[in-house]
Formats: C-alpha cells, structure tokens, sequence
C-alpha cells in the first residue's frame, strides 16, 4: 500500500481518523460489499486490512465526498490527478466496477439513505462521485475505455448446440439432469440459483388447462414479498430442444433412480439429492455452472460461438430467453411480469395495488418461448388401450408413486415420455432402462395403432384473452367442424364456442396468409436478381466490366 500512502499525502487525506489494526465489531456486514469495503479503507487509510476487518461507525464518520471521488479516480486512472478532458487519460476499469464499489461503500456509511448536503449526508450520493462515474460511462462510449467483460447472450444456435452437447455427455447428471435444468431456465427466464431452488413440490397440475402445469419458482433477487411470486404456467412445446414439459418428464422418472427425491415430497429438492436448505441449492447451483462452462469451453461450442464476438457465461441463458421472448413480439414490461426481472416495473405506487397474478401475460410470454408453437400432447384417436392406469404402471410409476396423490402431476408428464420412448431421435436422450421398459410395454399393446405411427400427437395451441380470462384452445384442422377444444377449462355457451372457434380460425387464415406472402416475396425476389442479373450482361456488353462494376 505505498502508492496509497503517497497519494493520501498528496491531496489531504490527513483528516480521516486513523483507526487500530482489524478493528473487531461492525454492525452491518455484507459478504459481497464487504471485501470491497476492505479495500477502500485499506486505500483510505494506508493500511492493508486482512477481511477479517470490521469497522465501528464512528470511525466512518469523517469520510467525504472527495475521499470516495478520489478512490474511484484511482481505481479507474491509477491516479487521482485527473484530467477528463485530456483524452490521452483512458480509465482502466468499467463504470459497472466503480458503481459496485460505490454500492459497497455506501452500504456501510452510518448515514446510508440521505444524500450529501455539504456537510452531511451519504458521501457516496454526490455530485464529486457521481462525476466520476459519468466520465467513464462517456469514456466508454467513446470507445477509450476498457472493453465491456459483460457477458452476451446466447444465440438460438448456440442454445441448441449446448442442449446437442449435453445430451452426449454421459452420465445422468450431465446430460439428462442439465438439459432439464437448462429448459427449465428459458422457459421460465430464472437465474441459475433460482432453478437450483426449485422443489418436487413446487410443480402442480394447472387449474385450469388440463394439458399444462403451473410451477411457483423460488426467486433469489429483487423480490422480496411472497406475493410477488405466483404461479407461473408451464407449456410443451413443438420444438423438442425448447419443450420444458418434455424435459421435465425425461428427468423426473428417471430421476428417483439416483436418489433423488428422498426427503419427501413437500422438502425435497428437484436438481439435488441433498437435503441442506441452504447448502443444496448452493452445491447444485456450482455443478449446474460447471457443466456449462465445460460445455462453452468444448471444441464443438466453440466451433459455433467464436464467430460472434462477446464472452459467455451462465447469465447468457437468462438473456437468450428474454431476447428471444421480446425478438418474438413480446414487450419488455411483459418479460419482465414473466422473469420478474424487477420487483416493481416504475416504482409508481400504483403498482402496489396491481395482481402480480396475470395469467395471460405469463402465457403469452411462455408462449413466446414455445419453439415452433406451444402444444398439447393428447393420444391418437386409435390408441384406445393407452389408459391412464396403463400410464401410471408402466410410463411413469415411480412418478405417480412419489406424489401419492397429492398435486400428482405424473400424468401430464407421461404423454411426453410416451411420445419421447416411441421417437426414434430420442434413443440416446433417454435413460435406457426406462425407454426400454416403456417400450416392451407398448409392444404388447400396439395393435390399434398404425405401424410407424406415435400413439402421442402434439396439437398446436391458440392462447388468447377475453374480458381479462385467459382462454388456450386446441387448434383443429380447418374442415373438421371442430369445436377447438377447451377454453379456460370450462364448456361455456355456445355463443362463446362459436367465438372461440372463429378466433381459431381467424389465427390459422392469419398463418396460412403470412406463409402466402412468404412465398410471394421469395418469388418477387428471385424474379428481381435474375432481371439485376440480366442487366448486369447487357451492359457489361454494351461499357465493358469494369464500367458495369462503379454503376452497379
């Protein structure tokens, strides 16, 4: 710390009391602030502080504004001597560094909510500190600071060649577990540790939507009331590398065979056989990020992500998922109501007094997210022996077994697995005792169904709202006459049938015109290179090339 001291010297940092080696008591501790609390003081004081160090308030008390100006000086020019408006000076940190240490420092001021007045007050809320950090958010921009270590999100190629690449790690954890985990994540726009948090239990049937669940996700940051974490709908998908129900199925009856779920229905955790609170989300959480990193470190990843510039980390998922969510028409408040991104979407007081239950933006996002198009998996009108009670016996036994009837969600997740055992591209995605059992058992019953033919279908679903109720319909071919399935869960009259039945079909006409204008614009297209491409010879008889070249 000589630097330190030297600089101290040199602009007057004499008037901050000194204080005796690791002082022992602090009323407010932080971990994450806490070390870079320690090295402000010891900056501060000249001294280096083990971060054992605590500090009483009152030796807090002579800090200034300059005190906290000239330290983030330091950390971003290695000086305190500061011109802004040289701009050979270029900062050797990011604003986002600075803002933290601003955060930390302010944390443990004894006057944290006030802002500075001259002579009291929270040094770190005034204008010498803030003006630093604006000089090097305008370095930035100019393209004179450092470069951004922020992570990026992923691609969609990039999703899909980690979910590809897990499934040939090969062992349960690695593969079958992750991928889940991962699906899981997008489909629900989580962190990693929130994912970690997730409960056997914390998965039910959907009250209302027979083909969907409803999952209660344990938010670890900015949420802070338990209303501000309702249910949250979970949808299949038709794209399979996307589908969080198929996923969830694929884990969850394999799952057992590992010990997982042996604290019981209402304690267990979803991702870890582990059973401390605390340290089993923390332990499945560094193993979930682990795989990953090895994942985004193999050669196969990175043959894909190294032709996009940017770092990648495990937030990448969380913004992959909120990028493509918004990229597919929804808006930013409605990710943020879907991820719950903030805990307050303005800070308005209004907001207080609004549900955060609102299903129809929780589906319309999860829809988003529904690769290809959001699904239900229903059986083949021929696959008359496929019962439930076959289901739970055969499909997903230790599942049903698990729940005993309460909240079961086992029979939703076994038309997925049904479908996956059956499907030829699931072979190497699947525990194989439990593909193996499945399709013995489907061997002795097939012969209502047509050869080659999967006794699970997925129909396409229409999700839309009326009066404020969410409404999700099957979507029926066209000339079936179809009534187009359930709405809310409830028959309904047949006034809002017939409405539903034409919203549904005003959907597919919408589809099959947008597909028509597709084709147009190809056509158009194609026509219009090959005229470029015939002008191009014309004149290039007529000119010469390299005239055709500077006119084209």
């Amino acid at each position: 710390m000589a630097n330190n001291a030297n600089a101290g010297a040199a602009f007057g940092l004499e008037d901050v009391p000194d204080l005796p080696e690791a002082p022992t008591e602090q009323p407010k501790y932080n971990r994450d602030y806490h070390r870079l609390f320690v090295k402000f003081m010891s900056w501060l004081h000249k001294r280096t502080y083990t971060k054992a160090a605590r500090f009483q308030p009152s030796a807090l008390a002579g800090i200034q504004p300059h005190h906290v100006a000239d330290y983030l000086k330091w950390r971003a020019y290695g000086t305190t001597d500061v011109d802004f408006k040289d701009l050979e000076q270029n900062p050797t940190c990011r604003s986002s560094t600075l803002e933290q240490d601003k955060k930390a420092i302010s944390f443990y001021m004894p006057i944290k909510g006030a802002t500075w007045n001259g002579t009291s007050g929270n040094p770190t809320k005034s204008d010498p500190v803030n003006e630093v950090v604006k000089e090097v958010k305008k370095a930035e921009t100019q393209h004179r600071g450092k470069k951004s270590c922020a992570t990026r999100d992923l691609t969609e190629t990039e999703y899909r060649k980690v979910v590809h690449e897990l499934y040939g790690k090969g062992s349960f954890e690695s593969t079958i577990r992750t991928a889940c985990m991962l699906k899981q994540q997008v489909h629900l726009i989580t962190r990693t540790d929130d994912i970690s948090k997730l409960k056997y239990s914390d998965y039910k049937p959907h009250p209302d939507f027979p083909f969907a669940l409803s999952c209660k996700v344990h938010w670890s940051k900015n949420i802070s009331e338990e209303r501000q974490c309702p249910d949250q709908i979970i949808l299949g998908s038709m794209d399979t590398d996307f589908c969080a129900m198929l996923g969830l199925a694929n884990y969850m009856e394999a799952s057992f065979n590992y010990g997982y779920g042996a604290a019981g229905r209402e304690d267990a955790f979803l991702f870890t056989p582990e059973s401390d609170p605390k340290l089993a989300p923390k332990h499945c959480n560094a193993a979930y990020r682990n795989i990953l990193k090895a994942v985004f470190l193999s050669a196969p990843f990175l043959a894909v992500a190294l032709l996009i510039a940017g770092v990648l980390g495990s937030h990448s998922i969380r913004k992959f998922a909120a990028t493509l969510a918004r990229g597919m028409g929804a808006t930013a408040d409605e990710v943020d109501i879907r991820g719950r991104w903030k805990a307050r979407l303005s800070g308005r007081v209004v907001d207080a007094y609004i549900s955060p239950e609102q299903p129809w933006i929780d589906a319309r996002v999860a829809e988003k997210l529904c690769m290809g198009a959001p699904i239900a998996y229903k059986l083949h009108p021929d696959a008359k022996r496929v019962t439930p009670d076959w289901l739970i016996e055969h499909v997903v036994p230790r599942t049903h077994a698990f729940y005993d009837g309460v909240n079961d969600i086992s029979l939703h997740l076994a038309l997925p697995l049904l479908w996956a055992a059956l499907d030829e591209s699931w072979e190497e995605r699947m525990e194989p005792p439990v593909r193996v059992r499945i399709q013995d058992a489907y061997e002795r019953i097939k012969a209502d169904v047509p050869v080659g033919v999967n006794p699970v279908v997925k129909v396409p679903l229409s999700i839309w709202t009326h009066n404020t109720k969410l409404h999700i319909n099957e979507i029926e071919p066209m000339d079936t006459g179809g009534g187009g399935g359930t709405a809310g869960g409830t028959t309904g009259t047949t006034g809002q049938a017939s409405t539903r039945q034409v919203a549904n079909q005003s959907r597919q006409v919408t589809a099959m015109q947008t597909q028509q204008q597709v084709r147009t614009n190809e056509e158009i297209l194609t026509r219009i290179i090959a005229q470029h491409n015939q002008l191009q010879q014309l004149i290039a008889q007529k000119v010469g090339p390299a005239t055709v070249r500077l006119l084209l």
